[in-house]
């Protein structure tokens, strides 16, 4: 699972980040290591940056999969879709079903 690999990450980030606040850095951290979503809560801490200015990419990466998936299942443009993937990225995460739509109409019908 990516939890398996926490404590690398989590070691790894406290050195990146550390050095990163040190050089000044004024920025936005975008993160998309694993587990992505207590990583971005890590660098955010140690960072001590407001939080729209640590972002990680959680399920928008996998809901942006899901619109592309169903687009070539139902031969549609994938911007017509729209549904997303929730929870924390990773094994329990989920699918919203009754609020993905197609052209506006729910995917059920």
């Amino acid at each position: 699972s990516r939890l398996d690999t926490l404590g690398a990450s989590a070691k790894i980030m406290e050195g990146v980040v550390g050095g990163v606040m040190e050089s000044g850095f004024d920025g936005i951290f975008l993160l998309a290591s694993n587990p992505v979503d207590i990583i971005t809560y890590q660098v955010w801490k140690l960072s001590g940056l407001p939080r729209n200015r640590v972002i990680g990419t959680g399920t928008s990466l996998d809901s942006s999969r899901l619109r592309t998936i169903l687009s070539e299942m139902l031969h549609v443009d994938p911007r017509s879709i729209h549904g997303y993937s929730l929870g924390e990225h990773g094994d329990s995460q989920m699918v919203a079903w009754s609020h993905v739509t197609v052209g506006g109409k729910p995917i059920s019908q």
